[in-house]
């Protein structure tokens, strides 16, 4: 009778402690406001041309950045600027930050349509951008960066992003 108590006594501890753990990884916290803190951070180095605000927000200076033109941006480009320009083009955090500080145009990215999927050490964050340069509209698309979680607070680990020209205006 007694290991019959004890057997039930452990069985129903380990019940509550495995219910209260899947508790604790189911609701994880996310922690968005982080997260958006960067997103933030991001959008003032850029505009500032600050190299080292861009690049302290990577993981490490090879993060990879990739940009994909899309079908109509490729062909004009390979139409009136360059016969041989890849439709991929791979770059690095470390090479990203010093092209955006060097930048002779004024530059600004506006985000709209934020979503963010995050259990707290790992996150998948994407939106819509508007690329401006000296004020107008230079691309535009879709952003996704891959973040995670350091000592130090989130960091970015990768980005890709589409690369599409703005419609002309018609006047």
């Amino acid at each position: 009778m007694n290991r019959l108590v004890l057997a039930t006594t452990v069985l129903a501890a380990m019940t509550i402690f495995a219910h209260a753990r899947a508790e604790n990884i189911a609701t994880p916290d996310r922690d968005e406001a982080g997260i958006k803190s960067v997103i933030a951070q991001f959008q003032e180095a850029l505009k500032a041309k600050s190299e080292s605000g861009l690049a302290k927000l990577f993981t490490n200076p090879d993060a990879p950045v990739t940009g994909a033109a899309s079908q109509a941006a490729f062909e004009f480009v390979r139409a009136t600027k360059k016969a041989d320009a890849p439709k991929v083009l791979d770059s690095t955090g470390g090479k990203f930050a010093g092209q955006m500080a060097k930048l002779k145009m004024t530059a600004e990215e506006k985000f709209s349509n934020v979503k963010i999927d995050s259990d707290g050490t790992v996150a998948a964050v994407s939106f819509d951008f508007t690329f401006l340069a000296d004020g107008k509209p230079a691309n535009l698309g879709k952003e996704a960066w891959l973040m995670v979680k350091t000592e130090q607070g989130w960091k970015i680990s990768s980005i890709a992003y589409s690369i599409n020209f703005p419609p002309k205006t018609q006047g």
